[in-house]
């Protein structure tokens, strides 16, 4: 009887690797609409409760698998342990994991993102944040996950001189998803660093906290020319990202921050893009996300793609199933078609108004890019980082959040959109809820 249950209890991981495997590689590649993961979320749901429900034989497979097997046993294993409360054990397991392993780390942290957090998750947090070393990774992802009250304690790694600039990298992610409410002044200490990551991790976090040194104290100590392309873009700044996106040095980064800023300006230098091959596709996504004019092209993408992560259903997979190419449906890229609709839509656009979609940009048109089934991942988690820059609006959206914990997020979004909408004018650029008036503080501050 024993050794059917461990058979049992092997298997259920082994459906949780195969299913965690096909869920990175469908995100990371984006191939679904965010709703279509519900099946493979309950799937995984109740191949850990299977495991919980086995006992002490089935927690000793986990304890055992957390570190030697795939990362696909480990996401589930630490499911398992979470769901258990079986905190000693999971702490075990974590110390003899090599977390330097980022697809290891990765899929610890979405182990915990996919479990309810609660005090113990917390305390066990904590307990990884004093571990120093790769565990402030660790607890710094989840704790900005999953807000928790650890701001105090992640100030205290940020300022032990041994943390490391991965560590902090981290530790700035985190404190900009929890916005402080103090000690940011330690933060701006950073905005001098001649580490480009640490420098844009510091600006990443400080334009995330409604009451920061202001925006233009940031702009003092950094350059214009030194801000990150999506930073630039969410900020909404035309002025920069004019003169990077048509400077010598053109790059995707700064043709998509060109479009973040719903300017109408840019949109003959977006089209004169397309003419450059590896500037194409930033340019095609960056006219749509201004105009909304969704001018699709099909092609045939080739290339082997596994049939076996097409399917949600584990029991029909062969290591012979292969699809070889797709034909996928995308923006034109074609700047004859976009010239031309250009000249004949460009009258209905307002150059003092900011667009996301073809339509003024407004807290409710950000919600529905947000809600969307047919949106991509980016556009919403863009769409997400600007409901907190723009109007105010925590939103704790993540890619890898369940379906039903995304329906949940929308729900509520909803409703605090509902009652704040009117606040707002639609096609006003704002910063933390306070109007710009069409101001652009790059333009006072060249590179």
């Amino acid at each position: 009887m024993m050794d059917l249950n461990l058979s049992l209890y092997h298997e259920h991981l082994w459906n949780l690797s195969a299913i965690f495997d096909q869920m990175v590689w469908l995100k990371d590649k984006d191939l679904l609409p965010w709703p279509d993961f519900r099946r493979r979320d309950e799937q995984l749901d109740a191949h850990v409760s299977g495991l919980v429900q086995g006992g002490d034989l089935a927690l000793d497979l986990c304890r055992e698998k957390a570190v030697t097997g795939d990362v696909g046993e480990c996401y589930g294993a630490v499911r398992v342990f979470i769901r258990k409360k079986a905190f000693p054990a999971l702490k075990q397991a974590v110390l003899t994991m090599d977390l330097a392993d980022a697809k290891r780390l990765d899929c610890v942290v979405r182990a915990f993102a996919h479990e309810h957090p609660d005090t113990d998750m917390e305390n066990t947090v904590r307990d990884f944040l004093d571990m120093k070393g790769t565990f402030i990774r660790l607890s710094a992802r989840i704790a900005g996950y999953h807000r928790l009250d650890m701001v105090r304690n992640l100030y205290k790694a940020f300022d032990d001189p041994d943390t490391v600039k991965e560590s902090l990298i981290e530790i700035l992610t985190a404190l900009g998803q929890l916005k402080p409410h103090w000690g940011t002044g330690r933060i701006a200490t950073l905005l001098s660093s001649h580490d480009k990551n640490l420098r844009n991790a510091a600006l990443s976090a400080l334009v995330r906290i409604p009451d920061p040194p202001d925006l233009g104290h940031c702009l003092k100590i950094v350059p214009a020319g030194q801000w990150p392309g999506r930073l630039a873009g969410l900020l909404g700044m035309p002025g920069l990202t004019h003169e990077r996106s048509n400077d010598s040095e053109k790059s995707s980064e700064w043709i998509m921050a060109a479009g973040m800023t719903g300017c109408i300006t840019h949109i003959p230098d977006l089209i004169d893009c397309l003419e450059i091959e590896n500037l194409a596709g930033a340019a095609a996504g960056s006219l749509n996300l201004i105009t909304g004019a969704d001018l699709e092209e099909e092609v045939f993408v080739p290339g082997e793609m596994p049939m076996e992560m097409l399917t949600p259903d584990a029991a029909t997979w062969t290591a012979q199933s292969v699809v070889q190419g797709k034909t996928v449906c995308r923006i034109s890229r074609d700047p004859t078609r976009w010239s031309g609709w250009w000249d004949k839509e460009q009258d209905r656009f307002d150059p003092q108004i900011r667009y996301r979609l073809g339509k003024p940009i407004s807290p409710q048109g950000l919600f529905l890019i947000l809600a969307s089934a047919s949106q991509s991942a980016d556009l919403r988690t863009m769409a997400a980082d600007e409901l907190t820059i723009r109007y105010g609006l925590d939103i704790p959206f993540d890619r890898w959040m369940s379906v039903k914990t995304q329906r949940s997020l929308i729900k509520t979004l909803h409703r605090h959109i509902q009652q704040s909408d009117d606040r707002f004018k639609d096609g006003t650029l704002y910063y933390h809820q306070r109007p710009v008036n069409g101001e652009d503080p790059f333009v006072h501050h060249p590179q």
